[in-house]
């Protein structure tokens, strides 16, 4: 087995790897140190590598690159299902995205979050308003209200 960065071989940097993937970015390490080209070359090609590049993926087994990327899967849905039941409620109440429209929204929706939020310390689980609905549900269907509007302010 080739070493490669620092002497290390390729195994202690890549985890997990089957020998022919070593082999292969040992390789590549090969080709790109100028360490036995012709060889590194002829290495990759017969394993395809020179041309498809998505081979060594594929040889990985399951690479995703998901850094930087939003962590969706940490948001508990069944919380936001509660919420959107809340949206649903107010849908069939009131008409569909009413709540856009609503004059005075701010300062209502502020007054509403604090009074499900004060109904909810003080041990009231469920709105008597809609009874398959907690208060807490109304708290973050006010917060996602006010966001809303101050992020559309001005907008028409």
């Amino acid at each position: 087995m080739a070493k490669g960065v620092l002497g290390k071989g390729i195994e202690s940097l890549i985890p997990g790897l089957h020998k022919h993937c070593c082999d292969t970015v040992c390789a590549s390490f090969q080709a790109a140190y100028s360490m036995e080209p012709a060889y590194c070359k002829q290495y990759k090609k017969s394993l395809g590598f020179d041309d498809n590049p998505k081979k060594l993926f594929e040889c990985l087994g399951g690479v995703k690159f998901d850094e930087g990327k939003q962590r969706w899967d940490l948001l508990p849905i069944e919380i936001l299902e509660q919420v959107v039941a809340r949206y649903t409620h107010g849908a069939i109440k009131y008409g569909p995205n009413n709540w856009q429209k609503v004059d005075g929204a701010k300062d209502r929706y502020y007054a509403a979050l604090l009074r499900h939020l004060s109904a909810a310390r003080q041990g009231e689980r469920m709105d008597p308003d809609a009874p398959h609905l907690t208060h807490l549900s109304a708290v973050i269907w006010n917060a996602i209200a006010l966001a809303w509007l101050d992020e559309n302010e001005g907008r028409s």
